[in-house]
């Protein structure tokens, strides 16, 4: 058992970013249920994608490492996801190099590196990766929903 204290303020501005999300202002893709997989280790990055992605239709899945991922992808081989969100920054091996492994396994599936790195070097490493995107952390709603009309449609 463990405990996760996390400062109010914090707490605040997280819930304040998914309320956000509800704003029906935004297109959202066309695609028939898209299926997408983040990867991602950090909880409140977690819970923030969560928000941005629960819409009708949308079927999404969280993995947090390497080893997760390949073996998610393994089983869901027959139904992969359309869209891979990609944390660079994960336990063990990096999101660079999981992507390196997935354009090898799944070449067709579009990755998005999503990271606090903002370096000309850490873009550069992702695009060598395999990634199609490039986007800070954290991710404006409006860029999400612009990436994923592009990507899905």
């Amino acid at each position: 058992t463990f405990t996760l204290v996390l400062p109010l303020g914090k707490m605040d501005e997280v819930k304040k970013a998914f309320s956000d999300f509800q704003n029906p202002e935004i297109p959202l893709p066309e695609v028939f249920s898209p299926k997408i997989l983040v990867v991602e280790d950090d909880p409140i990055n977690v819970e923030y994608m969560k928000a941005a992605l629960s819409r009708p239709g949308f079927d999404v899945h969280f993995t947090v490492d390497y080893d997760e991922t390949l073996h998610w992808l393994e089983l869901n081989k027959g139904n992969l996801p359309h869209l891979i969100f990609m944390d660079i920054k994960l336990p063990g091996k990096s999101g660079f190099q999981l992507t390196e492994q997935i354009k090898k396994l799944y070449a067709g599936i579009p990755v998005v590196a999503l990271t606090a790195f903002t370096s000309e070097v850490d873009k550069d490493k992702a695009f060598k990766a395999g990634c199609s995107r490039f986007v800070s952390k954290p991710v404006n709603k409006k860029e999400l929903y612009k990436i994923l009309n592009e990507m899905l449609n």
